[in-house]
């Protein structure tokens, strides 16, 4: 992952104009789509264990907000999951 992210930084920084998604993938678009529902998840699940976590630690309003985002962040996870097991099995 993190040679992936390097990569990416280049790749943007190189040449920004001539960017393209599909070229950093290097996949098919549904490939790609397949990898980006990976993506949101792994981007969303981290944040909602995170936030999870801190609203058990803090107690009151504070408690509350971090348990209303760990909630948002836990939908957000879920569809993109839901999204990518329906396409393995399509």
């Amino acid at each position: 992952l993190y040679l992936t992210t390097i990569k990416f930084i280049l790749l943007i920084s190189i040449n920004l104009k001539k960017f393209d998604i599909n070229q950093f993938f290097l996949c098919e678009k549904k490939y790609c789509i397949l990898m980006s529902t990976q993506i949101i998840f792994s981007l969303s699940y981290v944040p909602f264990v995170i936030f999870i976590a801190l609203s058990c630690i803090y107690e009151g309003k504070t408690g509350i907000l971090f348990k209303r985002i760990s909630i948002a962040f836990a939908a957000v996870a879920t569809i993109s999951y839901l999204i990518f097991i329906n396409n393995l099995i399509v």
